[in-house]
């Protein structure tokens, strides 16, 4: 973490930005094109994880449309 870093989840300035409130806004002096290898690997265990839960056909439909709520709910938590 810093405030310079080309990874967007990793530089501190855009995490703590919000476009939405110019009191809470500030641009980067920099690009952000870089990736890193852990965060890539969270993004490929949920959509694994997401992949399980849609093809599960031991769950009846409610069940799995819960479980994707449930699970949609907590991912969108992380991603905040």
């Amino acid at each position: 973490m810093s405030n310079s870093s080309t990874i967007a989840d990793h530089c501190s300035v855009f995490g703590l930005s919000d476009s939405k409130d110019n009191d809470w806004n500030e641009e980067c002096n920099h690009t952000h094109t870089d990736k890193c290898e852990d965060c890539c690997l969270l993004d490929n265990t949920l959509a694994e994880i997401e992949l399980i839960l849609k093809d599960n056909d031991e769950m009846t439909e409610a069940i799995r449309l819960r479980h994707l709520t449930l699970f949609n709910r907590q991912r969108n938590l992380i991603y905040e």
